[in-house]
């Protein structure tokens, strides 16, 4: 039923999808679970699309959690209120005084037979999608099958997906990127499914140039030490790359399109908002067929010269969240539109992304992106990656702009040097520290607050 490759790793085709949820869904409904709600928590692997597949078959809601982290399932589950939890056998002794029902892994990774007939996704469904809080409180998005249906069909357009291709995602699952376009879309198009988590560069590079890989799905932060192993190899496998899940800095598509020539398809959404524009090697995001955009004066601050805010309306994008006690709350505007804050440029036939609205600061009284100062960092040439952010100084509210640049051999004085030359006082990081790696979320977000830390330890040119 399920296939091993030439690497060990394995894949799940659509005949195979199908036994796999109709074994998970009799299962569930022999536990009375049937209409509840499941919280899984689990890598990518046969057991997370089971449970995945088979809650939706049985009715359940399904309630998805990053595995790597304990105190994430237990806010999940005081959140979401989930009777059940499938979690890694790892996380089990430290979950066993919680009151839901744990289920292991390996009652999903296995059982059925092959049928003839390949998955179809049901046209109803709900799930939610927990985030930790990088940019508030802990919260459950809630999403359904029947309101995602034009998102997929959106996927599989722009990505080309062709019956019978292999689709790699080494993005998590519960990631809204990695499920939408590495799971669900694929099988929803006759795709078979190559199971991949995240590793070290090298095997990522391995499970991408396997025979079997057609598309190939990544964030920014795993394609910027690809392209430079990348550029060793003779060959490839695999057609097209696709990235979300943050900003993709020009040179790193630059690397990849001049120099291998493959062009990376780069998709702009969120975890409220869904999947909302797309480009492959221009600047300008062009939206998807359902999705409205509206560019509006930004309000968020005091400042009269705050940035243009996108917002988008979408058939896709969540009505409604799960905040502290299960409270559900909405997120549209009267007009039926959800504010992204990210800030952007109109252009034709779509927008040029600048940043968040909160990384547009106030520097010597005047206006300053953050995301513009990493980009003229970048362009010195003098280091493998590079984020901006405004550090605070002891207990006041003063505070000054710092950058940190990888790998940690850059040299922070010549930088300093050329940003000199490049920029005014009032743009010049005070202080630049070169690190071995960003500290972060998956995937691919940077931690501020572990950076401005991790900065201060380090020391750096100031």
């Amino acid at each position: 039923m399920i296939m091993p490759d030439e690497d060990r790793s394995l894949i799940i085709t659509p005949e195979s999808a199908a036994a796999l949820a109709d074994a998970a869904a009799s299962f569930f409904k022999s536990r009375e679970l049937a209409g509840g709600r499941v919280l899984l928590a689990l890598k990518n692997s046969t057991a997370f699309a089971a449970a995945l597949l088979g809650g939706f078959k049985a009715g359940l809601d399904m309630v998805l959690v990053e595995h790597g982290s304990v105190s994430d399932i237990q806010k999940a589950m005081e959140l979401t209120g989930a009777p059940a939890v499938v979690a890694e056998e790892e996380h089990h002794d430290e979950l066993s005084s919680c009151s839901a029902v744990l289920m292991h892994p390996e009652e999903f990774a296995s059982g059925g037979t092959q049928v003839s007939s390949a998955l179809r996704l049901p046209r109803s469904g709900n799930y939610v999608l927990f985030t930790s809080g990088s940019t508030g409180g802990p919260r459950g998005v809630v999403y359904s099958l029947e309101r995602i249906r034009p998102e997929l069909e959106s996927l599989k357009g722009i990505l080309l997906l062709k019956n019978g291709e292999t689709v790699t995602s080494l993005v998590s699952w519960c990631h809204i990127y990695g499920l939408h376009a590495g799971l669900l879309a694929p099988l929803d198009a006759g795709c078979s499914v190559r199971i991949a988590d995240e590793a070290a560069p090298a095997r990522m590079l391995e499970l991408m140039h396997a025979e079997v890989s057609d598309v190939v799905l990544l964030t920014p932060a795993q394609l910027r030490p690809l392209g430079t192993l990348a550029m060793a190899r003779e060959r490839r496998s695999y057609s097209r790359l696709a990235s979300s899940g943050a900003h993709l800095a020009d040179d790193v598509s630059k690397v990849w399109r001049d120099t291998l020539d493959v062009r990376i398809m780069d998709i702009y959404g969120s975890t409220e908002a869904g999947g909302v524009a797309y480009r492959a090697g221009q600047t300008v995001f062009s939206p998807f067929e359902h999705v409205e955009c509206s560019i509006r004066p930004g309000k968020r601050g005091s400042e009269e010269s705050s940035p243009d805010e996108l917002f988008v309306r979408s058939p896709v994008s969540s009505v409604s969240v799960l905040g502290q006690g299960g409270e559900e709350s909405g997120l549209l505007d009267d007009d039926g539109f959800l504010a992204t804050g990210d800030a952007v440029e109109k252009a034709e036939n779509g927008f040029v992304l600048i940043g968040r609205i909160d990384g547009i600061v106030k520097l010597g009284g005047r206006r300053v992106s953050l995301h513009e100062i990493e980009k003229t960092i970048m362009s010195t040439g003098l280091a493998g990656d590079a984020v901006a952010w405004m550090h605070k100084r002891g207990s006041g509210h003063e505070r000054e702009l710092w950058a940190a640049v990888l790998p940690a051999a850059s040299d922070t004085d010549e930088i300093g040097r050329r940003l000199r030359e490049k920029l005014p006082p009032y743009r010049r990081p005070r202080r630049i520290v070169a690190l071995e790696s960003f500290p972060g979320t998956r995937p691919g977000k940077i931690s501020i607050e572990m950076l401005d830390s991790e900065a201060v330890r380090a020391g750096g040119r100031g």
